[in-house]
This record gives structure tokens, C-alpha cells and sequence, in this order.
């Protein structure tokens, strides 16, 4: 069954599956109910060699989405770590500058892709959009996509909704759609609808979202803890450096951002110096993602 856009019979559904997950060809080809040439001959074929690859990206980025889930334990374990007294000196410390590290790293990202969105915006202005409000690129950041979402409010039925929390949760995607209820193969083809993946990437984010959030609220107990070694004469000499090093590291960034944010500021100015700027400025950013309520993770 050659050629783009062809419907692949169940045998070669299931054949892919099981590539997935058996340990080689011909464990696969066997699960199947086929034999190994059949397999390797289907493998050939540019069709199925696609939808195999298709997959394979799919089982990655499931992978992806159990990463973003577990920042959240991450994040507790730094924070623990970090404010726990009995802990080395130089964990804390660690923890601590990992902490600034990442809020600042969140910060940037944050700007970054609301100031993209809004530049696009600017440089697209008649393609029939209506013109969006900084809220809206907020929530189009947090979605993951450039534009609004095709059949925005439509729901999932509770099925779908199911399995997309269970590809954050599970180790694979056949524990997904075993804890989902449905088949391994109908969880594959729900994972190719465009309105599933982005149901799936929205959830990604807003579990991320959730943990940037909490790294961005501990940046205050985070230079707390580094000022504390860094003046405790009880702590290890090189804990001390390390904690000194840290907070002018720090500093020194942020300085640094508040120059850039300034020159943005300048240059955004000019570019409309009618003073109708485009959303998306970094103090605009700020504000706004304090306001806005922390998302909960899917």
C-alpha cells in the first residue's frame, strides 16, 4: 500500500506498535502474527517507513512530557534542599544558585516568545486576525502556538482528556493508554489529530508554567540562603566563595537585564513614535504574569 496519504491496514498499525515496543524485528514481526520478511519488506515502503517515524518522535516526545510533569518534584527537591539547615553548605548553595538560575532562565523564555508573538503580530497586521491583546499573547505563549487555536473552546470528550493526562504521568505510551482505557494503537492515532497534540502541548506547559512559577517566587529565600553561608564563619571556606560568587553573579545579571530591558524599551519607542507600541515588553511581561493566576498542572 504505497503512496502519501494512504490508510495503513491494522496488521501494519499494530506492526508499528510493536517495533515500539519489543526488544528487536523479530519479536516485533511475531507479536504481530507476521513474519520477519514480511516486516522488513513493509519497512522499506516510504509509507510505512514515515508513520514509524512518526511514532517514534510521538514515544519522544511522551518522554518530554513526563520531563516537564516531574519539574514540579524537581523544584521541591531544590527548595527542600535549599532551606534545610541540616544539609551541607554546599548543597544549599547549589540549590540555591540552581534556583536563580532557572527563575531567570523562565523570565527570559517568557519574554522571548510573547515578544516573538507580538512582533509576528506587528509585522502581519492584514491577514484578517483580529488585533490581540497582551492577555491573549499571554495565553497563546502558555498554548505553545502562534496564532489561536482552530476550534478554541471546543472540548475533548473525557476519554481524550484522560489519556492526555496520562502521557504526562506514564513511562510510555503503552502504560498511557492502558491507564487511559483505550488501545495502544487507537492512543497512536488520537496522538497524530492536530487538536489532540495541542491539548497535549498546552498541558505540557502549563505543568512547566507551574514550576517556573514556584522558582520565581523562591528567588527572594534563595538569595537568603546564599547571604547566610556566605557570612556564616562556620561554614566551609569554599561554600562561603562559592555562595559570594553566586550573589555578584547575580547581581551583575541583573543589571544587565535591566540595561537590556531599558535599550528595548528605547528601541520599541522608536520604532512607533507615536507612542502605539506593540505588548510585549519585559515589564509589561512581569506585571502581568504576577496578576495572572499560577495554572495548575494537567
Amino acid at each position: 500500500m504505497v503512496g502519501h496519504g494512504s490508510k495503513f491496514e491494522l496488521k501494519k498499525e499494530e506492526a508499528i506498535a510493536a517495533l515500539l515496543t519489543q526488544r528487536n524485528i523479530e519479536e516485533a514481526a511475531r507479536v504481530t502474527g507476521i513474519g520477519t520478511q514480511t516486516l522488513l519488506r513493509w519497512m522499506k515502503k516510504p509509507e510505512f517507513e514515515a508513520a514509524y517515524r512518526k511514532a517514534r518522535r510521538a514515544a519522544v516526545s511522551q518522554s518530554h512530557a513526563r520531563l516537564h510533569q516531574a519539574s514540579s518534584a524537581a523544584v521541591t527537591t531544590l527548595l527542600k534542599i535549599m532551606v534545610d539547615p541540616k544539609a551541607r553548605a554546599s548543597a544549599r548553595v547549589r540549590a540555591a544558585d540552581s534556583v536563580l538560575d532557572r527563575a531567570h532562565q523562565a523570565i527570559e523564555n517568557e519574554d522571548n516568545e510573547v515578544r516573538s508573538a507580538a512582533q509576528e503580530q506587528a509585522a502581519n497586521p492584514t491577514k484578517g486576525k483580529r488585533s490581540w491583546t497582551i492577555l491573549e499573547l499571554l495565553e497563546l505563549h502558555r498554548s505553545g502556538d502562534g496564532a489561536p487555536p482552530a476550534g478554541h473552546g471546543s472540548r475533548f470528550d473525557r476519554k481524550k482528556e484522560e489519556a492526555v493526562a496520562a502521557l504526562l504521568t506514564q513511562r510510555s505510551i503503552e502504560e498511557a493508554a492502558r491507564v487511559a482505557g483505550i488501545g495502544t494503537q487507537t492512543l497512536m492515532r488520537w496522538m497524530k489529530i492536530p487538536e489532540f497534540e495541542a491539548a497535549c502541548r498546552e498541558a505540557r506547559r502549563a505543568a512547566m508554567s507551574q514550576s517556573n512559577a514556584r522558582l520565581q517566587q523562591a528567588c527572594s529565600a534563595a538569595v537568603t540562603v546564599l547571604f547566610q553561608i556566605m557570612v556564616d564563619p562556620s561554614a566551609p571556606e569554599s561554600a562561603r566563595v562559592r555562595a559570594a560568587n553566586s550573589l555578584l553573579d547575580r547581581a551583575n545579571q541583573a543589571i544587565e537585564s535591566e540595561d537590556n530591558e531599558v535599550r528595548f524599551a528605547a528601541q520599541e519607542q522608536a520604532a512607533n513614535p507615536k507612542g502605539k507600541r506593540p505588548p510585549g515588553s519585559p515589564q509589561e511581561l512581569r506585571e502581568l504574569y504576577r496578576s495572572l493566576p499560577i495554572p495548575e498542572a494537567a
